[in-house]
């Protein structure tokens, strides 16, 4: 490859910027996502994912309870106005834990505790709210529930208004405040609510600057596997940013977030492998990594995977998917990439004029 043209990550990782703040957080269930339908359906799983069922509606239980049981008696006691089950068979509803799915009986669910001030269900049904998911969105009451469920000490909630704050979303801008809710659920260990504060204070924003206790935030959500914080831990280690420098740890929390499929995490790594930066050189996976960021928008990589493919290096040459890459970053304003099309378009055409000769 002609490493002259290839984009690196000394030269482009820190245009990418850390952690953008956009997007609500919702950390609700747990186990239950990562659980094929017949695992669920097995009861030594359940306790995993929901508590027990309320006393209110085992009275006329009789026997070991299936999941399907346990299901059936949360409705029966949600119905009775019991919180814990309206959270819960709202959960089964959402995700069709042995009931058929339907999002808009779970909202009417998430509701009915939410109003009973159970904070998991303020929060879950502000969340519904605010991304529209079996309700109109309305993200002054999503941002009206985020609140009530922070100030009982949700650290989920507690971020989640912080981003509402941190976006005018539903309410009135106010960095100052956002940041005050951020490092509530950041104290409360809630890697969400660490990355959120650790952004703040690496940019200054609702808070004084400190890089230092940035990153030492970035580390703590970081080492609970948090993908963007694991990217921005990383950068603060290349570069020293509030921490010494240490490349190898780096490249070794860069790897971590792009398995995890951190976009920015994904082209770093790559362009670590392709120069040979603390890892060994690997243009095979280089390009692996590249276009795993290219895939999800990230123009450097689009750039850098079309150049791989144009110049046969870690994966076949191939002109067309090189023209492809390159139009995508292309469409997104890139010049460079413009003519690295152009140049295969060329290329391609000529080569199609000496197959028909």
């Amino acid at each position: 490859m002609n490493c002259s043209n290839i984009r690196s990550l000394a030269l482009f990782c820190v245009l990418s910027g850390a952690f953008i703040l956009s997007g609500f957080f919702d950390m609700s269930v747990n186990a239950a996502d990562f659980f094929t339908g017949a695992e669920r359906d097995q009861a030594v799983y359940f306790p995993q994912v929901f508590p027990q069922v309320p006393p209110i509606c085992l009275k006329d239980a009789q026997g070991p309870l299936t999941f399907a049981d346990k299901v059936k008696y949360y409705k029966l006691a949600a119905d009775q106005g019991d919180t814990i089950a309206q959270l819960e068979y709202g959960n089964c509803l959402r995700y069709g834990f042995s009931v058929k799915k339907d999002l808009v009986e779970a909202v009417k669910y998430y509701k009915l505790a939410a109003d009973q001030k159970h904070p998991i269900a303020q929060c879950r049904y502000g969340w519904c709210l605010d991304n529209a998911v079996g309700i109109n969105q309305d993200c002054v009451e999503a941002a009206k529930y985020f609140k009530l469920a922070a100030k009982q000490g949700n650290a989920n909630a507690q971020c989640n208004y912080g981003l509402s704050l941190s976006n005018g979303r539903g309410v009135d801008v106010n960095f100052v405040k956002s940041a005050k809710y951020y490092k509530m659920a950041a104290d409360q260990n809630y890697p969400a609510g660490q990355l959120c504060y650790g952004w703040c204070l690496e940019k200054g924003i609702g808070v004084g600057k400190n890089s230092v206790l940035a990153a030492k935030y970035y580390k703590l959500a970081a080492d609970q596997d948090e993908m963007n914080a694991q990217f921005s831990y990383g950068k603060c280690l290349f570069y020293g940013i509030g921490v010494e420098k240490d490349l190898i740890g780096a490249v070794r929390y860069y790897r971590l977030s792009a398995d995890q499929g951190n976009a920015k995490a994904q082209f770093d790594y790559g362009c670590c492998l392709e120069r040979g930066c603390v890892v060994p050189e690997n243009s095979v996976m280089a390009a692996e990594y590249y276009k795993l960021a290219a895939d999800q928008g990230h123009v450097d990589a689009q750039f850098n995977y079309g150049l791989c493919l144009e110049d046969g290096s870690g994966v076949p040459k191939n002109l067309v998917k090189a023209a492809r890459y390159y139009r995508l970053a292309a469409d997104s304003g890139d010049a460079e990439a413009q003519a690295g099309y152009d140049r295969c378009v060329k290329l391609q055409k000529r080569i199609e004029r000496r197959r028909k000769k």
